[in-house]
C-alpha cells in the first residue's frame, strides 16, 4: 500500500494531464496492475508515476510552491491571494492579454487538452502496440499514416477529436480481444456453432 500523499500525487497528475475516469483507471490497470489508487503497491506506485511524467506530467518542488504563492500574494489584498497561471507565472490583465494571444496564434488547432489525452491514450495502449522506448516515433507514425499529419502539434481541433475517438476504438478492440481469449470463445467458433 502507498501512503495518501502519493495517493495525492497521482491525482494531481490525473488532473494536471486531464485525464477522464476510464482512461485514468485503464492508465493504473496497465501500468499498476489495479483499478484504483488506494490498491496501488509501492513498485506499481512507481510505474504509474513514471507514466505520468513520460506523459507530460511535472512535479513542483516545495521552492517553486513557495515562490508562486509569495508572488501571488504580492499582487492581492491581504490573505487574498491573486489567481496565477502556474505555466507562464503571469497574472490578472497580463493573463488575460497572454491567453488572448495565445488563442489567436493558433485558431482551430489541437488544444493542450486534446494533445495531453493523445498522450495519455497512446502511452495506455496494449502491450505491443509499439516498442518500449520508440512511444513518440511510433505515435508520429500512426498518426502520419492514418490522419497524414507529422506531428501530434500539427492536429486541428477536429483532427485531433478524430484521433483520440480512433485511440479509444483501437484499445477497445484489443480489450475485447483479450477478454475472448480468456474466455476461450472465437468469434469464428461462435460463428460456426450458431449454424
Amino acid at each position: 500500500m502507498i501512503s495518501n500523499k502519493q495517493k495525492a500525487i497521482v491525482h494531481i497528475a490525473k488532473s494536471q494531464l486531464g485525464l477522464d475516469e476510464d482512461t485514468y483507471r485503464d492508465i493504473l490497470l496497465a501500468h499498476g496492475g489495479v483499478k484504483s489508487s488506494r490498491d496501488l503497491s509501492y513498485a506499481g506506485y512507481l510505474a504509474v508515476v513514471k507514466h505520468f511524467e513520460e506523459s507530460g506530467f511535472q512535479w513542483e518542488t516545495r521552492e517553486k510552491r513557495e515562490m508562486r504563492e509569495k508572488v501571488a500574494h504580492r499582487g492581492g489584498a491581504e490573505g487574498a491571494p491573486v489567481k496565477q497561471n502556474t505555466k507562464t507565472g503571469l497574472t490578472g490583465q497580463a493573463e488575460k492579454k497572454y491567453q488572448s494571444q495565445e488563442e489567436q496564434n493558433r485558431p482551430g488547432m489541437a488544444t493542450d487538452g486534446q494533445v495531453k489525452k493523445i498522450y495519455a491514450l497512446w502511452y495506455s495502449m496494449p502491450a505491443g502496440y509499439y516498442d518500449k522506448g520508440k512511444a513518440l516515433p511510433a505515435l508520429r507514425g500512426f498518426l502520419k499514416k492514418r490522419f497524414r499529419v507529422d506531428h501530434e502539434n500539427f492536429l486541428t481541433f477536429e483532427k485531433a477529436h478524430q484521433v483520440i475517438e480512433a485511440m479509444k476504438k483501437i484499445e477497445a478492440r484489443k480489450t475485447e480481444g483479450r477478454r475472448l481469449k480468456t474466455e476461450g470463445d472465437s468469434p469464428t467458433l461462435r460463428e460456426k456453432t450458431e449454424d
